[in-house]
């Protein structure tokens, strides 16, 4: 996909994601207060707040990745934490410490630690990728590209990591 999109307060992407569940794509510029959500042809079709534990807005969101069951991971820069929030509402499901991660960049993985289900967050500053270990159903994890002489076949399901299946050309 490529847009024009509506302008970033920073001028900084540190998250952008694809949901599969409705073809559109969500986006968080650096250190912001919500996170964008646009078709794929870049209009804007809103932007979400999320809220902490204790139901006050999330300041200081950084990258995304989508989960599974109606839900967003959502890096945390300050506190470095990974926060997991209802993606209609903003509210609060739960939340890991990355320690010293400063979380922009994000990725479910279910294939790498299988049958474990991590998620990698690429650290800001030091050229670092950290995997986590995550509650199992929780990410919808991406299909692995594919060389010759092997192609991608996509069922359509968005069921959490499914491994892809693969037929010889």
């Amino acid at each position: 996909y490529q847009f024009q999109g509506q302008p970033v307060i920073y001028g900084l992407t540190d998250g952008i994601d694809y949901d599969g569940t409705d073809g559109t794509i969500w986006h968080s510029e650096d250190i912001s207060s919500a996170i964008s959500h646009f078709n794929a042809t870049g209009l804007l079709l809103g932007s979400l707040t999320l809220f902490d534990e204790n139901g006050n807005p999330e300041g200081y969101i950084s990258g995304v990745e989508m989960g599974a069951n109606n839900t967003i991971f959502a890096g945390n820069s300050p506190i470095d934490d990974v926060r997991r929030c209802n993606k209609t509402t903003g509210a609060f499901v739960s939340r890991f410490d990355a320690g010293q991660v400063r979380c922009e960049g994000m990725e479910c993985d279910a294939i790498n630690f299988a049958p474990l289900t991590a998620l990698w967050v690429k650290d800001a500053y030091n050229n670092t990728v950290t995997a986590f270990l995550i509650d199992a159903g929780t990410c919808v994890c991406a299909v692995l590209p594919c060389e010759f002489p092997y192609q991608e076949i996509d069922d359509g399901d968005l069921q959490p990591c499914n491994y892809p299946t693969f037929h010889a050309n």
